[in-house]
Formats: C-alpha cells, sequence, structure tokens
C-alpha cells in the first residue's frame, strides 16, 4: 500500500475529500478542504484513486472534536469532525456543482440555494440496525463489521430508540428496524406488531416498520409543506405522486380535494396509501402499484408531478413518460444531488426550466444530501 502526501482541496459527495495527485483525484473520507494529509491509497485507477489518512499533517481550521467517539469507525456518520454550519455549506456546495457540472446549467444560470436546516442530532425517528454477538451497532464503512454503538448510544436516532438499543441484542447476527411511532412507542421488526403510526402536519399514516418513511422527525413537516408549496395546486388541479410509499405527500396535496394519483412500486406500502386515505376521510386520492417508467400516461392530464425517486433517480424510460403528461409543475424531491442533476438537464432541455431548488437537511452529520426541485413548463 503506497504512501502520499496531499492537500484537500474541496469536498466531494459521498462524504469524501478530494485531493490531487500529479493530476490524479484522490477521494479520501473524513478529510476537508485545507486538510493536509497523508494518505495511504487503497483502490487505484487510471484517472482517480482512493485513499485513507495515516496521518493529518496538518489540520483544516474547520476540524472541531468529533462529538461521538465512533467518529471514523462507524459507517453512520461523515462530518462529525466539522461544525454544523460548516457542514451545511459543504453539502450546498457539492449541490450546486452537481446542478452546474453534471446538470449543465451554466454557473449563475439557476436560482439561489435555500436552506432549512433543524437538529443535527437526535432527529432519526427509525433505523435499521446491525447485531452480532449481543452488540448493537451499525457497520464500519465499506464492511459488513460491526461497530458497537458507544455506552452514550447513537447521536443520530431519537432518545428513545437510543434507550431502546441498550436492551440485550438478539441471539446470533443479522440486522433488524427500530422506530419511534407518533405515540412514544418504540417497535422493532423482530415483534408481533409491526405497525408504525406517524402524524404528520395533522396526517395519519400507518406502515409495516419495513416501508419507506421519512424519517427525520424534525423536518418532515416541514418537507411536506413546502412540496406542497412548490406544486402550487389550484382548485381542482390533478397531479401524480411518483415513489408515493405510504401516501407521504398524496394524502397531503388531496385533502383540499384536489384529485391525484400516488405511484409506487411497492405493493405494501400501496396497501397502507389506501388504508391511510380511508382512516383520514381523504376520497380524491387513488393509488396505483406501478414502476415510474411502466405506468401509462395516455389519457392522464395533470397540473404537476411530485418525484421522489430512490437514490438512483429515475429512468430514461421514465423521465420520457414524464415529460409526455406534460404537467405544469414537475417537483423533484431528491436524496442524490447527482442523479437530481443529471434528471433535471432532461426536463430543462424538455422545456422545464429550473425555477427554485431548497436544500433540506434531513441527514445531519452524514453524506446525504436532499434537495427539492421545482422545475416549471415554459410558456
Amino acid at each position: 500500500m503506497r504512501h502520499c502526501e496531499l492537500v484537500i482541496q474541496k469536498i466531494a459527495y459521498g462524504g469524501y475529500g478530494l485531493g490531487f495527485l500529479d493530476r490524479m483525484a484522490v477521494f479520501v473520507p473524513h478529510a476537508f478542504p485545507g486538510d493536509r494529509i497523508r494518505a495511504a491509497i487503497t483502490v487505484e485507477k487510471k484517472s482517480h484513486a482512493f485513499g485513507e489518512i495515516a496521518l493529518i499533517i496538518e489540520p483544516s481550521n474547520m476540524r472541531i472534536q468529533p462529538e461521538c467517539p465512533n467518529y471514523t469507525r462507524c459507517g453512520g456518520c461523515d462530518y462529525l469532525a466539522v461544525s454544523y454550519e460548516n457542514e451545511l455549506e459543504l453539502k450546498r456546495n457539492i449541490l450546486a456543482e452537481s446542478i452546474e457540472r453534471i446538470g449543465a446549467f451554466p454557473k449563475d444560470s439557476f436560482p439561489g440555494i435555500t436552506t432549512i436546516s433543524g437538529h443535527r442530532f437526535h432527529y432519526r425517528s427509525h433505523a435499521t440496525v446491525k447485531y452480532d454477538g449481543g452488540e448493537t451497532g451499525f457497520y464500519a464503512r465499506g464492511t459488513s463489521s460491526l461497530v458497537a454503538f458507544p455506552p452514550g448510544g447513537c447521536l443520530l436516532v431519537s432518545e428513545k430508540i437510543a434507550a431502546g438499543l441498550r436492551e440485550k441484542a438478539p441471539g446470533g447476527a443479522g440486522e433488524f428496524r427500530i422506530a419511534e411511532d407518533a405515540q412514544g412507542r418504540v417497535l422493532r421488526s423482530t415483534e408481533a406488531n409491526r405497525i408504525v403510526e406517524e402524524n404528520v402536519a395533522g396526517i395519519v399514516y400507518r406502515r409495516d416498520i419495513a416501508s419507506f418513511f421519512q424519517s427525520n422527525r424534525f423536518l418532515r413537516e416541514r418537507m411536506l409543506l413546502t412540496v406542497g408549496e412548490f406544486a402550487g395546486l389550484e382548485k381542482n388541479d390533478r397531479f401524480i405522486d411518483i415513489g408515493c410509499g405510504v401516501g407521504f405527500f398524496t394524502l397531503h396535496l388531496a385533502r383540499r380535494g384536489n384529485p391525484g394519483t400516488g405511484v409506487d412500486r411497492d405493493l405494501i406500502a400501496i396497501t397502507s396509501a389506501v388504508e391511510n386515505a380511508r382512516a383520514n376521510n381523504i376520497s380524491s386520492a387513488a393509488f396505483l402499484t406501478a414502476d415510474a417508467s411502466s405506468f401509462q400516461a395516455r389519457g392522464r392530464s395533470v397540473d404537476a408531478v411530485i418525484l421522489d425517486p430512490p437514490r438512483a433517480g429515475i429512468s430514461a424510460a421514465a423521465r420520457g413518460a414524464i415529460s409526455r403528461l406534460c404537467p405544469r409543475r414537475i417537483v423533484y424531491v431528491s436524496c442524490n444531488p447527482t442523479t437530481f442533476a443529471r434528471d433535471i438537464r432532461h426536463f430543462a432541455a424538455n422545456g422545464y426550466p429550473l425555477k427554485k431548488i431548497l436544500f433540506i437537511d434531513m441527514f445531519p452529520g452524514t453524506m446525504h444530501i436532499e434537495a427539492i426541485g421545482l422545475l416549471e413548463r415554459a410558456i
């Protein structure tokens, strides 16, 4: 394993600091702009390499003492060695650079990025936890080796979940889901009761503990209201919510009577969405089990499309299907700035310029970057 000295020039998506060795880009986790380090090269390819910090020769002036003793050992966090203000700035820079470089939007040609943030710690209302040999924790970065939670517990999960994780782990090795619901109950996927009840902006969502749901208990209402604002639905406007899950955005948009369809490929989530519409007396929402690229656009007339895909973004076929719907607005909720930039590049080229960008930090401490973009059809 060869070693080299690097000065970290900037931050890169994925929790990496970026330095250059003879013009070759070297990506190093837990490194920050201004760090001068001795790096051990772990993977070397033709155009770039990955390394790890062997020694910090001169620390960045951003660096602080991490509040978790597992930092750099556990794969859960990436930014705890800088202040939260610096973390937000670094994430904004990554989002802006992705839009410029991957989205091919010239610098200063897209709107400024608005930021919404909340509490840095104890924000997660649910998590997937690993266990082995009677201990619980997360895997070390890029491995399947367990790093047990420290005595004080994980800083990212709610206080009740942290307390629940101090109980003895199941026998053997594996993983389980754990959640704190709106009633303050802590549930595990290993127990008989797997139904978690959430309450966001006055809507009750009941879901299987394994179903996707926004985990930041402090910011998910802000996200819900922002998407509603961006959608800009007027009386009788129709919408489609692609990647609707258990109806998170669909029910909020439909509760004033706007007719809408939620689309998701997860049958369990769609079943919960139908039940949630009934429980909340929202009759104008319908739900469809389908992939974003395969649902039938023909015959559908919509004013707004809401997108909330996984990290891979949406396929070329899905982008084409959405464009054929000819909505007035597209509201794109993304947890990956690179696929977000790629997808909005397609929409912008097809008559939907980017009007607003909001960075909402749903995952403080981690490399994840959540953005909400509003694209509006050019008249």
